[in-house]
């Protein structure tokens, strides 16, 4: 027994052990249909989400039992980078698939496809705004809400940086206060009258100038907190003293010390104040993320099935639509390798590097493409044009498609469990109606974006779902739709969308934020 014990338990506490058994069973619930209706690679999705419940956190069943024996900073770090490294290699794959006919569909449908992103983000955050006024939900919570169930990584991230530049703000004002206590300190001590005990105040002086140093590099809640318990301490201390009444300068000098005291209480509840923000925009993303991921799965597989249209006929339409012809490439191109890793890995290094590009805009924003925008642009400019002067760069579709699969599923691995961990207990400390208000922020522009493709720049069905995607900026989605639609071309109306929905998507989480 304890030999098997030995076999079967140590891997549970192997990070990578627990992608790959997250990924097979994912897949083997996802391929079930029930009335032609499968999850698909969102059934990784969901897998992950209960193995998060389960595992990811200290007090959680499987690491309780000893099953899971992970450090929660390190399993954290491990589903990010698998997070990451899936969805670089996603909408890489994506970009160049879609690359040899998306300028083609971009000048046929260029106004078509800005209006259904500008449509999309446009009522998802006047939906937001309208539930901050009228259901009193925290801005910050409720904008982090909005950036889950649109599965935008910029626009969380956006969120978090307005926030950001406040917290700086209180952290200086603190260094201020932090100051101007050590110089009421020292001018107290030189006239404490004799027989004074001020071993107790000083020891709490100690206390609160550490706490305020750990503050300063830490910027947590917990420190936040210790920082504010360690100036109360100090208060009560401060005013016992004062009770005394002592010579005059003595009493001015500790009046001058309760003051900076007071001034320094004020500043950490500034930090504090900023970090709980902080905190309220991951959770809503948390609470929002699981929604926006199955949401609009469900929507691209279930829409064809109530309109019941032929998918072939649907496919022929979106071809014809975009009917363009691959550009033939120059004689005798070096090729790197085989298979077309070296070139793939160009374009993500090249994608990276045109993410941190930082494009100021109105009202002192900026605005970056980040990791995925800027895999995505390069993909697409690759994939179109097939090569970099000498440089082979057109890509085998096989190995696109094999790559696009393993993306997308490494990404909502990383993104499931540690989106899984503690989810119940979010219910439980936020309600459900929160829940419910991630719902309307995501089906309002979903369906309202629809309505729009279909009705008023009338997309046949297969571009209007894949605009949709792009519009949500939902990645699992594209990945749903392929697989529905069969066939890649729908990424072509999925990557004309996206940049226009990724642009306003920050632009509103800022607005948001900042203004109400």
């Amino acid at each position: 027994m304890e030999y098997l014990h030995g076999i079967f338990v140590p891997p549970f506490s192997n990070a990578l052990f627990l992608v790959f058994l997250i990924l097979f069973l994912g897949f083997a619930i996802g391929r079930i249909q029930i009335k032609g209706v499968s999850l698909g690679a969102a059934g990784v999705f969901l897998v992950a989400l209960v193995f998060g419940h389960f595992s990811f956190g200290p007090e959680t069943l499987l690491q309780k039992i000893g099953l899971v024996n992970i450090d929660v900073a390190k399993y954290s770090s491990s589903m990010n980078l698998v997070q990451n490294l899936g969805l670089l290699c996603f909408v890489t794959s994506v970009g160049f698939i879609a690359g040899p006919k998306f300028f083609y569909n971009l000048k046929v449908n260029a106004k078509s496809y800005a209006l259904i992103g500008v449509v999309i983000i446009g009522s998802a955050s006047l939906t937001t705004a309208a539930i901050i006024k009228y259901a009193s939900v925290n801005s910050a919570m409720a904008v982090g809400v909005l950036s889950g169930a649109l599965t935008t990584t910029p626009g969380f991230a956006a969120a978090q940086d307005v926030i950001k530049g406040d917290l700086e703000v209180a952290v200086k004002d603190n260094e201020n206060a932090q100051a101007q206590f050590a110089t009421a300190w020292q001018e107290l001590l030189p006239v404490v009258p004799e027989g004074a005990d001020l071993q107790h105040v000083t020891s709490l002086v100690e206390g609160l100038t550490g706490a305020m140093a750990n503050l300063q590099r830490q910027q947590t809640l917990e420190a936040s907190d210790n920082a504010v318990k360690a100036a109360q301490e100090l208060a009560t201390a401060l005013g016992e003293l004062q009770n005394d009444g002592n010579a005059d300068d003595y009493a001015t000098a500790l009046n001058a010390m309760v003051e900076a005291q007071t001034k320094v209480a004020t500043t950490i509840s500034g930090v504090q104040t900023q970090l709980d923000l902080l905190n309220e925009v991951t959770v809503g993303h948390a609470v929002g993320y699981p929604f926006g991921v199955v949401g609009v799965v469900l929507f691209v597989q279930l829409v064809p099935l109530i309109l019941r249209v032929n998918m072939e006929d649907e496919r022929r339409k979106l071809s014809a639509s975009s009917d363009a012809k691959e550009r033939a490439l120059p004689d005798k191109l070096i090729n790197i390798d085989p298979l077309g890793l070296a070139p793939f890995s160009l374009a993500i290094i090249l994608g990276i590097l045109l993410g941190r590009v930082s494009i100021p805009l109105p009202g002192g924003a900026t605005f970056a493409l980040g990791n995925t925008g800027g895999a995505l642009i390069v993909g697409l400019i690759l994939g179109h044009f097939g090569h970099i002067g000498p440089l082979n760069m057109r890509l085998d579709n096989k190995f696109l498609a094999s790559f696009r699969e393993f993306g997308l599923v490494l990404f909502l691995i990383g993104a499931g469990v540690p989106g899984g961990g503690g989810f119940v207990e979010k219910i439980n400390e936020y309600g459900f109606m929160l829940f419910v208000y991630g719902a309307i922020m995501e089906l309002v522009p979903l369906f309202l974006g629809f309505l729009v493709a279909r009705y008023l720049v009338k997309l046949c069905l297969l571009n209007n779902l894949g605009s949709i995607t792009g519009g949500m900026t939902s990645t699992p989605a594209l990945g749903a739709l392929i697989g529905v639609a069969k066939t890649d071309d729908v990424a072509a109306a999925y990557a004309a969308t996206y940049p226009v929905a990724l642009v306003f998507v920050v632009l509103a989480s800022q607005f948001l934020v900042a203004l109400m």
